[in-house]
């Protein structure tokens, strides 16, 4: 695992080395909450969902019209 302060450079130089702006401002709390995300004991993996909620929702199939002509 990186330090804070590896990271903080690492997104400084993908930056391109910002003198100021919002990237060089907030570069320290990307950096910190990086390094929060990868202490933080991980949830085992879930099984990927497939599809939306509307998808998953089981299907009624119509196999005969309900009215007749």
């Amino acid at each position: 695992m990186a330090t804070k302060e590896q990271i903080e450079q690492t997104i400084l130089k993908v930056a391109g080395h910002p003198v100021s702006g919002p990237i060089k401002a907030m570069a320290s709390q990307f950096a910190e909450a990086i390094v929060e995300l990868d202490s933080a004991d991980t949830p085992k993996k879930a099984k990927p969902v497939r599809g939306t909620e509307q998808q998953r929702v089981k299907e009624t199939r119509v196999f005969e019209a309900v009215e007749q002509r």
